[in-house]
């Protein structure tokens, strides 16, 4: 339940640079995921208890301000969710001679 808790994007507001807001001036957070979901144990040093409720369920609220705690001290850790990958999508047909490139590397005799 943990890993896929730290899997889900959560909303950070910065506390510096842009921030960004919504049409009251109010700053609104971003979305952002971890990359590696295990730094926030490894590298935050966060105990893997505290971040559960008495139920035994992942407590949402103790998970986000320890992810917003680890995205104050490490923004390298986390990206942003939803970025477009290059080879997703639609891609270019390709027109013309297409190179065969299955003997390239094959040894000569």
């Amino acid at each position: 339940a943990l890993r896929a808790a730290l899997a889900e994007p959560v909303r950070i507001v910065p506390t510096s640079g842009n921030i960004p807001q919504d049409e009251n001036g109010t700053p609104r957070g971003v979305a952002w995921a971890l990359t590696h979901p295990d730094d926030l144990l490894t590298v935050g040093g966060v105990d893997k208890a505290s971040l559960f409720a008495a139920d035994g369920t992942v407590d949402a609220t103790k998970l986000a301000e320890a992810l917003t705690k680890l995205h104050a001290a490490r923004p390298d850790l986390f990206r942003a969710p939803g970025l477009p990958v290059p080879t997703a999508g639609v891609q270019p047909e390709r027109t013309g001679p297409r190179a065969d490139f299955a003997g390239a590397f094959a040894p000569r005799h």
